[in-house]
């Protein structure tokens, strides 16, 4: 079991959001960078996290409405016999790639939203973050990803408390 604690900026756009941890691509001066493409790493401090969000709310983008500083655990299943382990949680996602082109965070389905089609769940940062409420439905969702997709797909348990007043909007 994979085991994620630290902090994050939550980046809020228009239509959706993008969690960012720290940099570990080589040749990229800001210090942040998607939790997706950095391996699930997240800021070890608030104080770097916070120097990060400044930099994300300087950083021009047309549809960008605020950032927020917030605290992440995860435990994230390195293989099928560790999916038990989540029978009894709520807050659980699936990491996976519903589509060939990338890995994604998957919710539920939720009215309005368009769904990851073709699997049962929902984009994460299109669902307003909101995740699978029970493993029978995370379940699911993660073994049509292997089923359709041949990837390899994981569930996790998510929590993400967002710092009071650390939150900042473009002027």
């Amino acid at each position: 079991m994979k085991h994620v604690i630290g902090y994050v900026c939550v980046a809020k756009f228009q239509l959706s959001w993008i969690a960012f941890g720290p940099r570990v691509s080589v040749g990229v001066e800001r210090e942040y960078e998607n939790l997706l493409s950095n391996g699930i790493k997240a800021f070890p401090s608030l104080e770097t996290a916070l120097r990060a969000e400044g930099q994300i709310v300087n950083k021009p983008a047309p549809d960008f409405v605020s950032v927020s500083t917030a605290r992440i655990e995860m435990f994230i299943a390195e293989d099928s016999k560790e999916f038990t382990q989540f029978r009894e949680e709520k807050f659980l996602i699936v990491i996976g790639d519903p589509c060939g082109e990338c890995t994604s965070f998957l919710g539920r389905k939720v009215d309005k939203c368009p769904n990851a089609y073709p699997v049962p769940g929902a984009y994460l940062w299109q669902n307003g973050g909101k995740t699978f409420i029970n493993f029978r439905d995370a379940y699911a969702c993660v073994s049509e990803l292997h089923r359709q997709s041949q990837g390899p797909a994981t569930i996790a348990n998510l929590k993400l408390t967002t710092i009071p007043s650390q939150r900042r909007q473009r002027r």
